[in-house]
Protein backbone atom coordinates (compact mmCIF):
# COMPACT_ATOMS: atom_id res chain seq x y z
CA UNK A 1 0.00 0.00 0.00
CA UNK A 2 2.69 2.50 0.97
CA UNK A 3 4.87 1.85 -2.06
CA UNK A 4 1.78 2.21 -4.29
CA UNK A 5 1.00 5.59 -2.68
CA UNK A 6 4.59 6.77 -3.22
CA UNK A 7 4.58 5.55 -6.83
CA UNK A 8 1.27 7.34 -7.45
CA UNK A 9 2.60 10.56 -5.91
CA UNK A 10 5.73 10.39 -8.09
CA UNK A 11 3.63 9.69 -11.21
CA UNK A 12 1.74 12.95 -10.69
CA UNK A 13 5.02 14.79 -11.11
CA UNK A 14 5.69 13.44 -14.62
CA UNK A 15 3.80 16.45 -15.98
CA UNK A 16 6.52 19.18 -16.12
CA UNK A 17 3.97 22.00 -15.87
CA UNK A 18 2.42 20.47 -12.72
CA UNK A 19 5.85 19.89 -11.18
CA UNK A 20 6.90 23.49 -11.91
CA UNK A 21 3.62 24.89 -10.55
CA UNK A 22 3.94 22.71 -7.42
CA UNK A 23 7.49 23.91 -6.80
CA UNK A 24 6.52 27.55 -7.36
CA UNK A 25 3.55 27.31 -5.00
CA UNK A 26 5.66 25.54 -2.39
CA UNK A 27 8.42 28.16 -2.60
CA UNK A 28 5.93 31.06 -2.40
CA UNK A 29 4.27 29.52 0.65
CA UNK A 30 7.59 28.91 2.37
CA UNK A 31 8.70 32.48 1.63
CA UNK A 32 5.45 33.97 2.96
CA UNK A 33 5.83 31.94 6.18
CA UNK A 34 9.54 32.86 6.42
CA UNK A 35 10.62 29.21 6.22
CA UNK A 36 13.98 29.84 4.58
CA UNK A 37 17.47 29.32 5.94
CA UNK A 38 19.26 32.28 4.43
CA UNK A 39 18.30 32.09 0.78
CA UNK A 40 17.48 28.34 0.87
CA UNK A 41 13.94 27.05 1.45
CA UNK A 42 13.59 24.53 4.30
CA UNK A 43 11.59 22.21 2.02
CA UNK A 44 13.30 21.29 -1.25
CA UNK A 45 11.46 18.09 -2.21
CA UNK A 46 8.08 17.68 -3.89
CA UNK A 47 6.83 14.70 -1.83
CA UNK A 48 5.81 14.50 1.83
CA UNK A 49 6.93 11.63 4.07
CA UNK A 50 4.20 9.01 3.87
CA UNK A 51 3.63 6.58 6.76
CA UNK A 52 1.08 3.83 7.25
CA UNK A 53 -1.12 4.03 10.32
CA UNK A 54 0.85 1.08 11.72
CA UNK A 55 4.18 2.84 11.22
CA UNK A 56 2.84 5.97 12.89
CA UNK A 57 1.48 3.93 15.83
CA UNK A 58 4.90 2.26 16.17
CA UNK A 59 6.57 5.68 16.12
CA UNK A 60 4.22 6.88 18.85
CA UNK A 61 4.83 3.79 21.00
CA UNK A 62 8.61 3.93 20.58
CA UNK A 63 8.68 7.64 21.40
CA UNK A 64 6.60 7.05 24.52
CA UNK A 65 9.02 4.33 25.70
CA UNK A 66 12.08 6.47 24.99
CA UNK A 67 10.52 9.41 26.84
CA UNK A 68 9.77 7.21 29.86
CA UNK A 69 13.33 5.90 29.85
CA UNK A 70 14.72 9.43 29.51
CA UNK A 71 12.70 10.59 32.51
CA UNK A 72 14.01 7.66 34.61
CA UNK A 73 17.60 8.26 33.50
CA UNK A 74 17.27 11.97 34.24
CA UNK A 75 16.00 11.22 37.73
CA UNK A 76 18.90 8.84 38.37
CA UNK A 77 21.38 11.26 36.87
CA UNK A 78 20.35 13.95 39.30
CA UNK A 79 21.15 11.59 42.16
CA UNK A 80 24.35 9.69 41.35
CA UNK A 81 25.54 10.20 37.81
CA UNK A 82 27.58 13.42 38.13
CA UNK A 83 30.25 11.79 40.31
CA UNK A 84 30.26 8.55 38.28
CA UNK A 85 30.49 10.37 34.95
CA UNK A 86 33.74 12.01 36.03
CA UNK A 87 35.42 8.63 36.58
CA UNK A 88 33.62 6.09 34.36
CA UNK A 89 33.55 6.09 30.53
CA UNK A 90 30.13 5.58 28.97
CA UNK A 91 28.37 5.57 25.58
CA UNK A 92 26.19 8.60 25.07
CA UNK A 93 24.72 7.61 21.70
CA UNK A 94 25.03 4.60 19.45
CA UNK A 95 25.30 4.94 15.66
CA UNK A 96 22.47 3.25 13.74
CA UNK A 97 21.84 2.94 9.99
CA UNK A 98 19.53 5.55 8.48
CA UNK A 99 16.97 4.69 5.80
CA UNK A 100 17.20 5.98 2.23
CA UNK A 101 14.09 6.78 0.17
CA UNK A 102 13.62 8.38 -3.24
CA UNK A 103 12.30 11.96 -3.11
CA UNK A 104 11.62 14.02 -6.24
CA UNK A 105 12.94 17.57 -6.43
CA UNK A 106 12.69 20.18 -9.17
CA UNK A 107 16.22 20.86 -10.44
CA UNK A 108 16.77 23.15 -13.43
CA UNK A 109 13.13 22.78 -14.45
CA UNK A 110 13.14 18.96 -14.34
CA UNK A 111 11.80 16.55 -11.73
CA UNK A 112 14.77 14.54 -10.50
CA UNK A 113 14.23 11.70 -8.02
CA UNK A 114 17.16 11.28 -5.65
CA UNK A 115 17.77 8.96 -2.72
CA UNK A 116 17.80 10.89 0.51
CA UNK A 117 18.47 9.89 4.08
CA UNK A 118 15.28 10.00 6.15
CA UNK A 119 14.97 10.87 9.84
CA UNK A 120 11.56 11.10 11.54
CA UNK A 121 11.48 13.11 14.75
CA UNK A 122 8.22 12.79 16.73
CA UNK A 123 6.70 15.66 18.69
CA UNK A 124 6.24 14.72 22.34
CA UNK A 125 3.87 16.78 24.50
CA UNK A 126 4.08 15.45 28.04
CA UNK A 127 3.58 11.76 27.38
CA UNK A 128 1.58 12.15 24.14
CA UNK A 129 3.02 11.92 20.63
CA UNK A 130 1.23 14.34 18.31
CA UNK A 131 2.77 14.41 14.86
CA UNK A 132 6.36 14.35 13.74
CA UNK A 133 8.94 16.21 11.70
CA UNK A 134 10.82 14.54 8.86
CA UNK A 135 14.35 15.64 8.00
CA UNK A 136 15.90 14.64 4.66
CA UNK A 137 19.45 14.96 3.46
CA UNK A 138 21.75 13.93 0.65
CA UNK A 139 24.55 13.78 3.24
CA UNK A 140 24.90 11.59 6.33
CA UNK A 141 24.55 14.64 8.58
CA UNK A 142 20.79 15.28 8.61
CA UNK A 143 20.93 19.02 9.07
CA UNK A 144 18.77 21.42 7.07
CA UNK A 145 21.30 24.24 7.46
CA UNK A 146 23.82 22.46 5.21
CA UNK A 147 23.52 21.85 1.48
CA UNK A 148 21.20 18.99 0.57
CA UNK A 149 19.17 19.19 3.79
CA UNK A 150 15.40 19.61 3.76
CA UNK A 151 12.25 19.14 5.79
CA UNK A 152 9.23 17.23 4.47
CA UNK A 153 5.71 17.20 5.88
CA UNK A 154 4.47 13.87 7.24
CA UNK A 155 1.13 12.28 6.33
CA UNK A 156 -0.44 9.02 7.48
CA UNK A 157 -1.90 7.07 4.53
CA UNK A 158 -4.50 4.33 4.64
CA UNK A 159 -6.53 2.23 2.23
CA UNK A 160 -9.67 3.80 0.81
CA UNK A 161 -12.86 2.10 1.86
Amino acid sequence: MLSAAITRYHSLLTDPALAQASQQRLTEGLRSERLFFGDRPLVTVLRPRLLTAGQYAHLQQATHLVAQAARRVAALALEAAPAAALTTPFVLQERVPIAYEPYPALIDGRVVPADRLVDSDPFLFGSEVAGCLCRLSTQTLLNVSIGGGSIAPVFVVSERE
